[in-house]
């Protein structure tokens, strides 16, 4: 089942790169990341990564950027933004127009974007479809029928570099100041982003980017 989806992921960014003039990868240094930009480095040469980063990143997070734009084959690309004062008191003021906003300069002039979304991880992503054309560049997900337990299989098989602070158990990475540890087996994978209030998303996922 694995060595199908892999097929399939690998087919849809070969077709994109094929389709779409200029793209480009999004890497937050988590596992589902780090799996797409695996599959689209066995799909292309030198694939143009880019990574947006807050000022609260966890430690384990940057060490894995740094590990990464060393040793792989990339074209690596960074922007950068501060929390707002209130996301220290307020979790849901964490990650959000910030974050959107830099996403947006990462994108401006490219046609489209690979991610690491993925259906199974929450109710806001279980719509997710390989090529989202409704956004203003449009969005490729090339593991989105992954399970959270074949992404760890892919790791694990091709040996990727694992982000640190997944040895504390988190399941989903955000950064520090608003990611918590699981609290139920029967939770969700996303569950401990922005626990106790509405906020699910950043937004770069559910905004027209």
């Amino acid at each position: 089942m694995l060595a199908e989806k892999v097929s399939t992921a690998i087919e849809v960014i070969e077709d994109a790169y094929e389709e779409f003039g200029h793209l480009t990868v999004a890497n937050s240094f988590g596992k589902d990341s780090m799996v797409t930009m695996d599959l689209v480095g066995r799909a292309v040469d030198r694939p143009d990564v880019f990574a947006v980063l807050a000022d609260t990143e966890f430690e384990e997070t940057l060490a894995l950027r740094d590990e990464v734009a060393e040793t792989y084959d990339i074209e690596y690309r960074e922007y950068t933004f501060e929390q707002p004062a209130a996301a220290y008191e307020d979790i849901a003021q964490c990650c959000g127009e910030p974050k959107v906003a830099a996403t947006k300069r990462a994108l401006k002039g490219y046609d489209a974007w690979l991610t690491g979304l993925r259906e199974t991880e929450s109710e806001t992503r279980r719509d997710a479809v390989l090529i989202d054309r409704d956004k203003a560049t449009t969005k490729v997900n090339p593991i989105k029928s992954f399970t959270e337990t074949e992404v760890w299989r892919y790791i694990a098989i091709h040996d990727l570099p694992v982000n640190g602070a997944y040895e504390y158990v988190y399941r989903s990475l955000g950064c520090a100041n608003c990611t918590t540890l699981p609290e139920a087996a029967d939770e969700s994978e996303r569950a401990g982003r922005w626990r106790g209030v509405e906020q699910t998303e950043c937004g770069i996922h559910t905004t027209s980017i």
